[in-house]
């Protein structure tokens, strides 16, 4: 059975940019701070060799499918819009609902211009705002939590439409702007969930529970990690200024805020979109 690779398009990558690395496989995370049986990208992280963004890098004309993650600028029009507001300059998440008041009625008009940017790229009409999200930098490998008071999930698959873990393919992808003052980072599994899951078959693994149901995603994540340790994670930088496109409901994947001194402020919008502007 055959696997298919997630591949990434950056649409301005300059020659001494160090955009992308491999990590030297995974390792489970520190129960301090990650819950029980979470894995993270193992150190160090090299950066990948000429052959390697050969394999990783797509063309703008080469993409195919949304199983792509796509780094993009954001539309001047919605950059000047968001420091307009402030949006830029918002510490933490207890300031956005005084902010907007403050600032409706240009709020309005930053609304429209997303909605508008959404409507140019989107496949179908469904589409879902995740939120706006401002955090402190987290020194650790990753940053998504299962709540905000809870310990770090690591590595882990999203599943928005409660699909079956073999049809995830049908998920919708998300948009994450990043409207902080740093760059971030989106760290991610080069592999579709239907790959991972023929690799686990292939060596015998069981993927159904004894009663017949499907595993779940925080299980199918445990199973690949264990049995592959040594598999890579890709790091991707998003900088300031530009938004990710990526499959996050059938990948491995995480955010990371890797020597950031500012608040991470991201905008998530999931839906159906063209893994390029």
């Amino acid at each position: 059975m055959s696997s298919k690779r997630v591949k990434i398009y950056v649409e301005e990558l300059l020659a001494e940019d160090k955009r992308i690395a491999v990590s030297a496989g995974t390792m489970l995370g520190n129960t301090t701070y990650y819950c029980e049986n979470s894995f993270i990208p193992k150190e160090p992280w090299t950066e990948i060799s000429n052959g390697e963004y050969k394999r990783l890098l797509l063309t703008r004309d080469q993409i195919k499918d949304r199983d792509t993650v796509g780094v993009f600028k954001i539309p001047n029009d919605i950059l000047n819009k968001a420091k307009q507001i402030g949006i830029d300059k918002l510490s933490n998440q207890n300031q956005i609902a005084p902010l907007f008041l403050k600032e409706k009625e240009l709020l309005v008009d930053f609304n429209e211009s997303i909605n508008d940017f959404l409507h140019s790229i989107a496949i179908r009409k469904w589409r879902k705002l995740h939120g706006l999200f401002v955090s402190s930098p987290i020194s650790e490998q990753t940053v998504a939590k299962v709540s905000t008071d809870s310990k770090l999930m690591g590595l882990h698959i999203d599943n928005t439409l409660s699909f079956e873990v073999t049809s995830l393919g049908r998920s919708p992808n998300r948009i994450c702007f990043n409207f902080g003052e740093e760059d971030r980072y989106l760290l991610f599994v080069d592999l579709t969930i239907n790959s991972i899951l023929n690799l686990l078959e292939a060596k015998g693994i069981r993927i159904t529970s004894k009663n017949g149901q499907r595993i779940s995603e925080a299980q199918i994540t445990e199973l690949f990690f264990r049995n592959f340790p040594d598999y890579p994670v890709i790091k991707v930088k998003v900088k300031k200024g530009e938004l990710y496109i990526a499959p996050t409901d059938n990948i491995i994947h995480d955010g990371a805020h890797y020597g950031k001194q500012k608040p991470d402020i991201c905008l998530v919008v999931l839906g159906y979109f063209r893994p390029f502007i």
